[in-house]
């Protein structure tokens, strides 16, 4: 592997979407954040290729159903690394083959026998030397995910409110800090829980 494979991609801009009828109809300004562009297609490559670029492992491991997965999967395979991703064996086929395709390992648990959280300790303990990633409780994932707050705060417009979904809450509290970080004051942020359903 070249060097320009070892070092990581700068991350792409968040593109903003304009919603004109809608900010009609509110009588307000409104746009949306669009981290579809994103490498891997989210914004959980924020998180992962700050893991990846900032632990010295050489290994990482991490439970996903999909995006974190494909994310962890690439950013290892930009910088050298390797990578196992636990996930439920009705996890998308699509999701699954993406981790694959990035060079990690798939490692694939029935949840009506093992959860995540289990399976990871189990792999973890077999390979101390791995860095085990949470999706959501990991500084390092809040600390990618806040790069996305920064460049909302930079933006040359006047925000209100952001309103962002919470599912194990590392987006929501990126943004928080890079929004701190950003030095935007009265700003609200409201979260809504957003739960995966089946």
């Amino acid at each position: 592997m070249d060097n320009s494979q070892r070092t990581p991609l700068p991350l792409r801009p968040t593109t903003i979407v304009e919603v004109p009828r809608l900010a009609s109809r509110l009588k307000a300004g409104i746009f949306l954040a669009c981290e579809t562009f994103q490498y891997t297609g989210s914004f959980k490559f924020r998180a992962a290729i700050n893991v990846a670029s900032k632990v010295r492992h050489s290994r990482i491991i991490a439970a996903s159903s999909g995006n974190f997965g494909q994310a962890i999967a690439y950013a290892c395979r930009r910088l050298g690394k390797s990578c196992t991703i636990v996930m439920p064996n009705d996890s998308s086929r699509a999701k699954m083959d993406a981790v694959r395709e990035y060079g990690g390992l798939v490692d694939m648990i029935d949840l009506r026998e093992i959860s995540r959280q289990q399976r990871v300790q189990e792999l973890a303990q077999a390979d101390p030397k791995a860095y085990v990633a949470s999706p959501y409780d990991d500084p390092l994932v809040i600390e990618g995910n806040a790069t996305l707050g920064a460049e909302l705060a930079a933006l040359p417009r006047h925000i209100d409110v952001m309103r962002t979904p919470v599912g194990g809450g590392g987006l929501a509290s990126g943004l928080v800090e890079g929004l701190r970080a950003g030095l935007r004051t009265g700003l609200r942020v409201l979260a809504r829980l957003w739960r995966e359903l089946g």
